[in-house]
C-alpha cells in the first residue's frame, strides 16, 4: 500500500528543524516569545517559511476556543442570486478575518438546525428562501450553552 506524501510541515517538524520544543515554537509564532532572543525569534520565523509550515486550523480552534468560521446555510438550490449573496458574505467576513462555510439544504433536510454545526462554526446565518426548512418559531428561544444563536435572513 502506498503512503500519501505529507505536503505541509506541522509544528513538530518546525520544532525539530530549529531544535526547540513545540511549546517554545508555538509561543514565538503566536507573538508570546518575549523570553527568547530576537535572533531565535527570527530563526523560527525564517524556518517556518523555509519548510512550508502551515498552522493547524484544528489546533488553533482548540487552543483559542473558536474556529473563525461562520456558516451560511441556504435553503433550496444554489441559484445565481444566492451565489452572489454567498460571495458578498464571504468578502465581508474575510475583511474582518473570518472564513465562510456555505451549506445548502433542500427539503430532504427539513427541520435541520444550526446546533448541528456547534463546534464547526462560531456563527450561523440562515438565508431562508423556503420558510418550511427553517421554521422561525422553533428558533426564538435563547440558545442553550454550546448552541449557536441563529440569524435568519429572508
Amino acid at each position: 500500500m502506498e503512503r500519501r506524501r505529507k505536503t505541509t510541515a506541522n509544528i513538530n517538524d518546525l520544532a525539530r528543524h530549529v531544535a526547540l520544543s513545540k511549546g517554545s515554537v508555538s509561543r514565538i509564532l503566536n507573538g508570546k516569545g518575549g523570553a527568547f532572543s530576537e535572533e531565535t525569534r527570527r530563526r523560527v520565523k525564517a524556518a517556518a517559511l523555509e519548510i512550508g509550515y502551515r498552522p493547524s486550523a484544528v489546533a488553533k480552534a482548540l487552543s483559542h476556543g473558536r474556529t473563525g468560521i461562520v456558516s451560511l446555510c441556504l435553503s433550496g438550490a444554489l441559484t445565481p442570486f444566492l451565489a452572489r449573496v454567498s460571495h458578498a458574505y464571504g468578502e465581508e467576513l474575510a475583511a474582518h478575518g473570518w472564513d465562510l462555510m456555505v451549506r445548502v439544504y433542500g427539503r430532504h433536510r427539513a427541520g435541520a438546525h444550526p446546533e448541528a454545526l456547534a463546534g464547526v462554526a462560531d456563527g450561523v446565518v440562515l438565508h431562508d428562501t423556503d420558510p418550511h426548512l427553517w421554521p422561525v418559531g422553533t428558533m426564538t428561544a435563547a440558545p442553550r450553552p454550546g448552541e449557536l444563536p441563529p440569524v435568519v435572513m429572508s
